[in-house]
């Protein structure tokens, strides 16, 4: 029995929980068109904010939900936002934003199927128990816009001062800008702190897959104690990760970021070709144990955020450290010379293979930088330590800048320990490729450069249009603006199955310890998880 005769309909299979619960399904909800409550308070006085356990949403397929002003709880006393009668998906009926989440704190978000916890729906367990492969459209909240057009909307935005919060067991595909927009923006007072986001599945945008912090001038909120794990961002125009304002006790680990930058050819703005942009503000910060795969320009643009009134305390760690790193267009990672007083920047334990420079494909003035770790100019005085510990690296490039020696000490940058070997490839259960498939070869198909030349394609080419991936198939390549969607040019591009994604680390992958967790991180599982 629940607790309060909130529920708007009738008990459901997913809500057969242990234990009293007080639930409220979001009535009056009509599908297809969107769900418009930017005061979720005011929109339904009778319900009890400060004691409610879940709030369902409705289920059907929404032009948009905007829900406002959610509650602020505490950690003991969580609010649960959940599908309940069936899937929640948004998008795909041609509306200019999707999902928006805005204000309050201690509130979860999930599409996880869990009777303990009284989340979900049976019908939609995601890659509950390891049900990674081919798990496409079975979460119970989906996002899905079914167009990857450059522009807007993005998938999931969270902000209005919202913080405190976690967000689990979500797809989001197709969507035209960002897969998750995180932040609110041009408020530096605002908080947006201790933040999980994990068990996700990104994967198709038109440009990042997740964009947390803003990257605008300030004044903006820092990032504080955020913990991104366990998720799947997989094959992104732009970006795949974006982590800006970063502030003390931010973790990323244990992610599979997969085919960036595939708009490479034709972005929507210059320098949007890289695989991850990490911005350091202050305090300790950790990214680790993850695997990147594919960049038009490097896989890492390491960036500082120098702000006035921040508080710098002595023996900071920024640590980059314990990933894998494969299958760049150009070089390894731009490395700022940050200023913060106090910091050290250490890249630690990485292995780095297969950088192929292809960007003068696009650009051919641009000159092969021939390096791993690209040092930003400036003098070394009063910048922030950085060092260069024990990496192992796979190619005749210089590994910093354009050092002979990556072990040795140039004023307060350091390397040690840092050593030239083979690294073979990570083997994954079912990536929907072919074990040994050449990332570089994965693309969004363009009529047409930046620069509006044509472009053509290769036998063995794969290309995404609007998530749907097609292969060039004559051995002479395939001529430029044969729209591989089109019908008619089928005898030219072979239309391919949308791929299993399945990229955990397969039993005798010669790399292991990075990426997914094991199975599918059960501790996390039929529990709330307090912080």
């Amino acid at each position: 029995m629940c607790r309060s005769a909130l529920l708007a309909v009738p008990l459901l299979p997913s809500l057969a929980f242990a234990g009293a619960l007080e639930v409220f399904e979001i009535p009056d909800a009509d599908p297809p068109n969107g769900l418009y409550r930017p005061d979720i308070q005011a929109s339904y006085p009778q319900v009890n904010w400060q004691t409610l356990d879940v709030l369902c949403l409705p289920a059907g397929q929404f032009k948009f939900i905007r829900i406002g002003n959610l509650p602020d709880r505490t950690p003991q006393d969580r609010l649960t936002i959940t599908n309940c009668a069936g899937q929640t998906r948004v998008g795909g009926l041609d509306h200019y934003y999707l999902f928006i989440l805005g204000g309050g704190s201690h509130w979860r978000l999930t599409g996880q199927y869990s009777p303990a916890s009284g989340t979900g729906h049976p019908d939609y367990p995601g890659h509950a128990d390891g049900q990674y492969a081919n798990s496409q459209g079975s979460y119970g909240i989906l996002i899905d816009d079914e167009v990857v057009a450059e522009g807007n909307p993005s998938g999931l935005a969270v902000g209005s001062g919202a913080t405190d919060f976690e967000i689990d067991f979500i797809e989001i595909r197709r969507v035209g800008f960002a897969g998750m927009l995180i932040k609110t923006d041009d408020d530096g007072s605002a908080t947006m702190a201790n933040v999980h986001i994990h068990d996700n599945y990104i994967h198709d945008t038109g440009s990042e897959g997740v964009y947390i912090g803003s990257t605008q001038t300030q004044p903006q909120h820092s990032i504080d104690g955020m913990k991104f794990y366990n998720n799947r961002v997989l094959r992104t125009g732009t970006e795949i990760f974006q982590l800006g304002q970063i502030g003390p006790n931010t973790e990323v680990y244990n992610n599979v970021f997969l085919a960036g930058a595939m708009d490479w050819k034709n972005p929507f703005q210059g320098f949007q070709n890289n695989s991850t942009q990490l911005g350091p503000r202050f305090g300790d910060f950790s990214f680790r144990n993850n695997i990147v795969i594919g960049a038009g320009a490097s896989w890492m643009n390491f960036l500082g955020n120098d702000v006035a009134g921040d508080p710098h305390e002595p023996g900071v760690l920024v640590e980059i450290a314990d990933n894998y790193y494969s299958d760049s267009r150009h070089f390894g990672a731009y490395v700022a010379r940050l200023t913060q007083p106090g910091m050290t920047v250490r890249f630690a334990r990485n292995r780095m293979r297969r950088i192929v420079f292809q960007r003068n494909e696009v650009d051919s003035g641009i000159s092969d930088y021939d390096q791993f770790f690209r040092l930003g100019s400036g003098g070394v005085a009063n910048t922030s330590s950085i060092e260069f510990v024990d990496n192992e690296y796979d190619g005749e490039q210089h590994f910093i800048s354009n050092w002979d020696d990556p072990n040795q000490v140039i004023g307060n940058i350091s390397g040690q320990g840092n050593e030239q070997v083979v690294i073979p490839a990570v083997r994954f259960n079912d990536s929907g490729f072919e074990q040994g498939f050449d990332w570089l070869k994965l693309e969004i198909w363009t009529a047409q450069d930046f620069n509006g030349q044509p472009v053509t394609y290769n036998q063995g080419d794969v290309v995404s249009v609007n998530g749907d991936l097609f292969e060039c198939v004559p051995a002479d390549g395939c001529a430029a603006g044969l729209d591989p969607a089109d019908s008619s040019n089928n005898t030219v591009w072979e239309a391919l199955p949308w791929p299993a994604d399945d990229v955990r680390l397969s039993e005798d992958s010669p790399i292991g310890d990075v990426g997914l967790l094991d199975d599918t991180g059960a501790v996390f599982r039929d529990r709330f998880e307090l912080f």
